[in-house]
């Protein structure tokens, strides 16, 4: 972007990038025994042909990993080495393995990997089965092999745990595919993950949803692609999201990066046979853009930027120019199809703007995007919104970082209560705006923060949590409108 767009934008949507370094929420695990050393078919391998799969259905489904390995390794010598797993076989042995096993109960669904050894499952893997919590879970096997398959193993397994519910229809992939064949491995894990009827948790992860005044249900928390800076640095991003859960992108025709959106929902679909339909859209007409005739054309221009066929909700960006005209032309996107929600972001410039915004639309606004955080939670607007039956959503949702020892991550009650609850200050931010019943979309480029932001579903702020954060309000605002900055907004326009 230029600089042009660099001052217009940076004002209005510093999505903080930082995240949390908090325990894990994932809706899934992929747990896995994965053979080193001497391979049947492959000769000397450095990572198991089972670990490859592993690693595979992790990155598509945005899964933990969680390795089994034997206390004591099995030798690397191919020979020692299956004489050592016939004798375990035979004995009905149950090897030691290295660590504590994860606890199940934090996860709706679990992948089980593992090499097929003479029609079972290493012994190990029993071992493993039988000291973690696996009453009632999903658990769906996949296995590398040399000719037999997944066998007898998944019912084998199913006999031995009658409690879990162990799926029979698992993933079996010749070991030197796994271990030579990338793309094949990517293909019939996305072939195998479709045709599972996973729980509806695990394909939209725990965030809960918004009931909007149109009937419309938001999930509540997004990414939000602010400053990614290219489309291709959006699409790395989107995609991270998506794997890691989350089901609501923000996007925006000024941000640049529309087309990014749009490639990594097109993946992410493909790979994870998640459809479309279950990520919620989110992009804003810019100022330019406004005018009835006008805005249609600029609709239509949107949605080939995403490549998509309609999208969840479209926002007027800012209250500069025709956006009585934008918004006529907006209904009329909805009654096509092509639109299924309006909102008004940025609305905020006076006390009677959003009244009189919805007092001359006939589909009133279902959202509010504007800034807010614990230093400005913007308390008038929010009734004033409530009255409307209009939900908020807030950018700049992390306000005050970058401000020294003012910033709102250093504040010592923020500190204070993420130690209470093993959190960190971002993590505790992002929770009190979701307790708040507010839509919050923090923004990143690094797929571990990307990750950590969303886990925030596992834990809960108490009522003693939520009035000290309240009680820092100060309604110090970051960005603060101008009436010229509406006259600026009129000259920048976003390339196509």
């Amino acid at each position: 972007m230029n600089k042009m767009t660099n001052i217009l934008l940076g004002g209005l949507l510093m999505l903080s990038t930082l995240s949390a370094n908090a325990a894990e929420a994932a809706k899934s695990i992929v747990v896995f025994f994965s053979h080193t050393g001497e391979n049947y078919s492959v000769g000397v391998i450095q990572e198991g042909n089972t670990a490859k799969v592993a690693k595979e259905i992790a990155r598509v489904t945005g899964a933990d990993l969680w390795e089994i390995k034997e206390a004591e390794p099995y030798p690397v010598k191919y020979k020692p080495c299956i004489e050592r797993a016939k004798k375990e076989l035979q004995a009905k042995a149950r090897p030691a393995f290295q660590g504590t096993a994860p606890d199940l109960s934090k996860y709706e669904t679990v992948f089980l990997g593992y090499p097929n050894w003479w029609g079972e499952a290493p012994m190990v893997v029993y071992t493993f089965l039988e000291k973690a919590k696996t009453d009632g879970k999903a658990i769906y096997p996949f296995c590398t092999h040399e000719g037999s398959g997944l066998g007898s193993t998944a019912r084998n397994l199913a006999r031995a745990f009658p409690k879990a519910k162990i799926e029979q229809n698992g993933l079996a992939i010749y070991g030197h595919v796994a271990q030579k064949d990338a793309d094949a491995v990517r293909k019939a894990v996305a072939e195998w993950l479709k045709g599972l009827a996973l729980p509806k948790t695990a394909s939209k992860g725990r965030v809960p949803t918004l009931k909007l005044n149109n009937g419309a249900e938001m999930p509540q928390f997004g990414i939000g692609t602010f400053n990614q800076g290219s489309d291709e640095t959006c699409r790395r991003s989107v995609l991270a999201a998506l794997r890691a859960g989350y089901r609501h992108i923000d996007t925006a025709h000024a941000y640049q990066d529309e087309r990014g959106v749009g490639q990594a929902i097109r993946e992410f679909c493909e790979e994870s046979g998640v459809p479309r339909s279950e990520i919620w859209v989110t992009s804003k007409l810019w100022p330019t853009e406004y005018g009835e005739g006008v805005s249609a054309a600029a609709i239509d221009r949107m949605l080939k930027r995403l490549q998509l066929d309609y999208i969840d909700l479209l926002y007027v960006h800012q209250p500069a120019g025709d956006y009585l005209g934008a918004w006529k032309d907006m209904e009329k996107a909805v009654r096509q199809g092509k639109v299924r929600t309006l909102g008004v972001s940025d609305f905020d410039y006076d006390d009677h703007m959003l009244e009189d915004m919805v007092a001359a639309v006939a589909i009133k606004p279902a959202v509010l995007q504007i800034e807010c955080h614990p230093y400005a939670q913007r308390l008038d607007i929010r009734k004033r919104a409530e009255k409307l039956g209009i939900q908020i959503e807030t950018w700049f949702p992390l306000g005050g970082s970058g401000k020294g020892n003012q910033s709102l991550l250093n504040n010592e009650v923020v500190k204070d209560i993420a130690k209470s609850h093993g959190r960190t200050a971002v993590q505790v931010i992002l929770r009190w705006h979701v307790q708040e019943g507010f839509s919050v979309i923090p923004g990143s480029k690094n797929p571990e923060h990307i990750k950590e932001n969303i886990a925030i579903f596992d834990f809960e702020l108490t009522d003693g949590d939520m009035e000290r954060i309240r009680a820092l309000n100060t309604e110090s605002r970051y960005y603060i409108p101008r009436p010229e900055d509406l006259q600026r907004f009129l000259q920048f326009k976003p390339a196509e």
